[in-house]
């Protein structure tokens, strides 16, 4: 099935990979490839790397001094990557915990810097940037969507998946099934406060799944149809048995 996508969620062309790749060509890569700037898993050097020019960046703004759109993105994934491990339970808010993570203390001018490169790195590389029911900026939203975070929302929603393949799509998964349409439907009408008794049918309920995730089905739905037929082809491939490696599958084998 052929689904076109919301322009800010769609891959780009990226030109043949020149002999060696600097850090650059791979952060320009990513925001060109990644719809959600956060699915990427970044190697623990790669992210030193990252989070040194993030920090440099972020000095250089504080004296007042402009920022290239590739020092937005870099500050933007770095917050992205510092997001994944977003709890809720962290004293102060989120972008207390960001400044913290970036060692700082929280103040406006920071907030100022991190918002800003948020939305500049969004309009620039031309990616998903999310807005409150009254029109104003959600950097919040933004950030969370991007990282899948906090990783409860993300759960929540696999939660519900899961549910719903098991009592709605009888454990097996077709990519132009109808019902997949209904049930995108169904999760963003909740989202948006629908109550469950307009499709009981499908089982679970939305109180789990937070800002972030919450933003991308009910402002991005046709990526995420095809976002979450995905998850749930995962799902089916897990439960009958082919992610499994070979290895794990040798009988005979004394180990746990």
């Amino acid at each position: 099935m052929s689904i076109k996508v919301e322009k800010d969620m769609s891959l780009f062309y990226v030109s043949s990979p020149k002999e060696k790749q600097t850090i650059a060509d791979y952060l320009n890569e990513i925001a060109v490839t990644c719809p959600l700037l956060g699915t990427v898993t970044i190697s623990d050097k790669n992210f030193e790397i990252l989070e040194k020019k993030a920090l440099k960046a972020i000095k250089f703004a504080l004296d007042f001094r402009e920022l290239t759109n590739f020092a937005h993105l870099v500050i933007f994934l770095t917050v992205i990557q510092y997001a994944k491990n977003w709890t809720r339970t962290e004293g102060g808010g989120f972008w207390a915990y960001i400044s913290e993570q970036i060692g700082y203390k929280y103040s406006e001018p920071l907030y100022g810097i991190l918002t800003q490169s948020v939305k500049k790195a969004c309009e620039h590389y031309n990616r998903a940037f999310f807005k409150e029911a009254n029109g104003d900026n959600s950097y919040y939203s933004t950030v969370l969507a991007h990282a899948l975070a906090p990783r409860k929302s993300f759960f929540a929603l696999c939660d519900f998946l899961l549910r719903f393949y098991k009592n709605n799509l009888d454990c097996l998964v077709y990519p132009d099934d109808p019902a997949i349409d209904r049930m995108t439907e169904v999760l963003r009408d909740r989202c948006k406060g629908a109550t469950i008794e307009q499709d009981d049918d499908i089982r679970g309920n939305v109180n789990g799944i937070q800002a972030g995730v919450r933003a991308l089905l009910t402002q991005r739905p046709v990526y995420m149809r095809t976002f979450l037929t995905g998850l749930l082809r995962k799902i089916d491939r897990l439960l009958s048995g082919d992610e499994l490696s070979k290895k794990c599958m040798v009988s005979g084998s004394s180990r746990p």
